[in-house]
């Protein structure tokens, strides 16, 4: 008769990702369902990841300069900028939700307000950035530099695209133009400055001048893009 092996190990596994993702959507159901309670979750994610990125910047820091004064903080990798995370690109995709989700909290919609001066405009954003929203909004720059921070290209191109997206929703007319430009055009050059993308533009260009003695070149760059996320 044919048998099926289970190996232990991963069937225990695959049984906690289900539980763990049952979990997840059951809280959801139950915070999602007021606003005020989804809110304060939303909010209570965006604290945690800043808390997160705030400690990795100082560790970065501090371990930088252990030899001197003796003082070292924990990280899961020392060579790269990964927060709590032992991958900076499952660190740059928290980094960058909790970056998006700190956005919407601080702004609020486009509303239509016919006959309101420039003065008044100018009096409602000042509110904006003394309230609370200027928390979130020091908070969502925090992220967005820890993503940067990452190296990660994959975290800093879905971040680009949320920022792209919220800056359609958020504006109209030719605002939303200069806003969806300025957008693709600052996420672009942050993303041409991080040192992978130097790596990969370098690699290109051998490739592209050395056909295939350099295609060994390709094999390790996988190797390497599958050192860092391998699933």
């Amino acid at each position: 008769p044919h048998t099926i092996a289970f190996d232990r190990e991963a069937v225990l596994t695959g049984l906690m990702r289900l539980l763990t993702n049952i979990a997840f959507f059951l809280l959801g159901v139950i915070f999602g369902s007021r606003a005020r309670d989804a809110r304060g979750l939303l909010a209570g994610i965006v604290i945690a990841a800043s808390l997160y990125t705030l400690y990795a910047m100082v560790a970065q820091v501090a371990n930088t300069q252990a030899a001197w004064t003796g003082v070292s903080l924990w990280v899961p990798r020392r060579s790269m900028f990964t927060g709590t995370f032992i991958n900076p690109n499952n660190y740059a995709t928290y980094a960058g939700m909790a970056a998006i989700t700190a956005l919407c909290l601080a702004l609020k919609p486009r509303q239509s307000r016919d006959g309101e001066s420039a003065r008044q405009a100018w009096r409602r954003r000042l509110a904006v950035m003394t309230s609370a929203g200027a928390l979130w909004l020091a908070a969502a720059l925090v992220l967005i530099l820890g993503v940067l921070f990452s190296g990660s290209k994959a975290g800093g191109a879905s971040l680009a695209l949320g920022v792209l997206v919220m800056s359609f929703v958020y504006t109209r007319g030719v605002l939303r133009i200069a806003a969806v430009f300025g957008t693709v055009l600052l996420m672009g050059a942050a993303l041409l400055t991080l040192p992978g993308a130097r790596i990969l533009v370098a690699n290109l260009a051998v490739l592209a001048n050395y056909g295939d003695e350099s295609r060994k070149l390709l094999y390790s760059t996988a190797m390497e893009a599958i050192g860092l996320r391998p699933l």
